[in-house]
């Protein structure tokens, strides 16, 4: 086998130009792993806030629709409970109003900002960028808490005993008390939902909409279910149109 031996340098000159070989080389190899990490670092980032997209557009997003749409049948089923128990009606009447009453339990997901947060993509993303995710995003867990509150609330309502004649003033109390707080829940949770929804739309969030061209975005387990649950509310068949229109569907 014959080997090559590395040729002799005879002056400054050769040695400056074998030196300036390979500082271009290394250079030409470090950036070109730059270039493929920055290139790697993109499409994570394209990638990670396609699944907030998505997951704000085909699960959190409708929920809130919903929620905004609802709200007027939540105030009147509430207030029809409140005159059945200030008029003093049978027990009976007391206990279907209650029994229509029925707001929807939500969860509020934020897997796919978890994600990027855990994985480290989203500190990787511009200030400006981490900020109106980390602000969306920031309203899941503040729902979470107001739907929990609701439910209890709810639960509260629900506790009146089934037998018995009129009401007696400490069920009287406690069922106004139920009827303030569920008011309050349902004003707390467009509170925070309605500049929320006007958020995703600055950001070219269509609610219902996927980011991924061709899906179907009216699937069972997308955005159409919380028009379905609604239509299967008896208190909330007044508020479906409102909901439809918002998410542009044709009833």
């Amino acid at each position: 086998m014959e080997v090559h031996k590395p040729r002799p340098v005879h002056n400054w000159r050769e040695l400056l130009s074998e030196i300036a070989v390979v500082v271009i080389g290394v250079v030409i190899a470090l950036t070109a792993e730059q270039l493929i990490q920055r290139a790697e670092l993109r499409a994570k980032m394209r990638h990670a806030e396609q699944q907030m997209r998505d997951e704000l557009a085909l699960d959190d997003g409708p929920q809130m629709l919903q929620r905004v749409a609802l709200a007027p049948c939540i105030e009147e089923s509430l207030t029809a409970i409140r005159t059945t128990v200030d008029q003093g009606e049978p027990r009976t009447a007391l206990l279907q109003a209650i029994e229509r009453f029925d707001p929807p339990l939500h969860t509020w997901d934020s897997v796919a900002f978890q994600e990027a947060t855990a994985t480290g993509v989203l500190s990787e993303m511009p200030s400006h960028r981490q900020q109106r995710w980390s602000y969306l995003y920031a309203m899941m867990p503040v729902l979470e808490r107001a739907n929990e509150r609701e439910f209890l609330d709810v639960a509260k309502l629900r506790a009146l005993s089934g037998v018995g004649g009129p009401l007696i003033e400490s069920e009287r109390g406690r069922l106004l008390e139920a009827v303030e707080s569920l008011r309050r829940d349902n004003a707390e949770i467009v509170h925070y939902v309605t500049p929320t929804v006007g958020a995703m739309r600055e950001l070219g969030i269509r609610v219902g909409v996927s980011s991924v061209a061709h899906s179907d975005i009216y699937a069972p387990s997308g955005p159409g279910r919380v028009i379905e649950q609604l239509k299967r509310l008896p208190m909330a068949t007044a508020c479906v149109p409102a909901l439809e229109q918002a998410m542009h569907v044709s009833p």
